[in-house]
């Protein structure tokens, strides 16, 4: 499968989607370690945990990470090697979007919790948005006594209301929202959720699996007040890096954007990071 990927990857490139990315970087591409590899090198061990869930020790991070039964342990080396390796297309931070001590952040489809993980211990505070019930349980477990994590068992749209995930069973990694079956959720906005809070939402990330820009609809106010630093996956659907864009600078115009990688299955960039520069930058 990798090889697979690596191939398409470069046939786009070849072929003239290359969102920015240089002969060099395509090269490092093609030629990396793979997923599993790239993971090992910052596991440090893994042990079963209450009720068969795995706990993951990583280097570097003082709280394990909690992996929930039944939940395949290829899944857990993908997301590894997108977080912990800056190379990666995946990668959530970049100089202009790092996660400093003075950041609120709402870590948007949270998941496994790994982002959460690695920022918590130099944010002010985290909030793990996450709707299934799966990876909630784990979120638990995993920021269980940390006073600055917060989690929110919530999908994220541009209104709320009731939804249905689908595909959030334990049987699989991907979830994603539906309007008429599967697992019965609570849909919020980004403005709803922080219309109180006594901090402004200075960062925001967010994987949800296609329903990025829903999410960025029902959070255009809260950007267009606090200007958060932003990073945002766009390879879902071709058309999302385009689009997130256009939406940002509609809501702030000095937004800057920056578009990462190209995406096998929609040759769309992987990742869009946006942020507004201090004033006189």
């Amino acid at each position: 499968m990798a090889l697979d990927r690596r191939l398409r990857v470069a046939t786009r490139w070849l072929g003239g989607q290359r969102n920015g990315v240089s002969a060099g970087e395509l090269a490092r591409f093609l030629t990396g370690p793979t997923c599993v590899a790239s993971s090992r090198d910052f596991i440090l061990s893994t042990e079963p945990g209450v009720d068969d869930a795995l706990v993951v020790k990583l280097r570097g991070v003082e709280r394990p990470l909690i992996w929930p039964s039944g939940q395949p342990l290829y899944s857990l080396f993908m997301v590894l090697s997108e977080a912990l390796d800056p190379r990666n297309w995946h990668f959530y931070e970049m100089p202009e979007t790092r996660v400093t001590e003075d950041d609120v952040v709402a870590d948007c489809g949270a998941a496994e919790g790994i982002f959460a993980l690695l920022v918590q211990p130099r944010a002010r505070h985290v909030y793990a948005i996450e709707p299934a019930p799966h990876w909630t349980a784990s979120l638990e477990r995993t920021f269980a006594g940390a006073p600055n994590v917060t989690v929110l068992p919530y999908a994220l749209g541009d209104a709320p209301g009731r939804g249905f995930l689908s595909g959030g069973t334990l049987d699989s990694t991907v979830s994603s929202l539906r309007r008429d079956d599967g697992h019965e959720i609570s849909i919020e906005t980004i403005d709803r959720l922080f219309a109180d809070q006594d901090r402004p939402l200075t960062y925001l990330k967010a994987d949800l699996e296609g329903f990025e820009l829903a999410m960025l609809a029902g959070a255009a106010r809260t950007i267009a007040r606090y200007q958060p630093k932003i990073a945002i996956t766009t390879y879902h659907r071709a058309s999302h890096a385009q689009e997130i864009a256009a939406f940002l600078h509609r809501v702030q115009p000095r937004y800057r954007t920056r578009t990462k990688g190209i995406d096998a299955a929609t040759g769309s960039p992987v990742m869009l990071h946006a942020w507004v520069p201090a004033e006189g930058a």
